[in-house]
């Protein structure tokens, strides 16, 4: 995580299998998750830690959301790196 940081590229965690523990395991891993982000990466910087998506296949839970998180996070970085010529076409 700390090289996507300082590289300034955006990524999500993604927890899978979400069907095989309780909804309070995953809120206290997805938790877990963001905190040891903060206190790794951003001691005293009041940043925003990555999106945590928890999925399940089997479920049919939260592929959407993951994948529209990846769509927006993809077009948002192309229209980050193109010009204006880039755009209009």
């Amino acid at each position: 995580m700390g090289w996507f940081d300082e590289a300034e590229i955006p990524y999500t965690i993604v927890v899978t299998k979400a069907d095989l523990v309780s909804t309070a395991q995953i809120i206290i891993l997805a938790n877990e998750i963001c905190m040891r982000y903060h206190s790794q990466f951003h001691s005293g910087y009041g940043g925003q830690s990555p999106v945590v998506h928890i999925t399940s296949a089997s479920k049919k839970t939260g592929i959407v959301e993951l994948m529209s998180t990846i769509e927006t996070d993809f077009a948002s970085a192309f229209v980050e790196g193109a010009d204006d010529e880039d755009i209009e076409r």
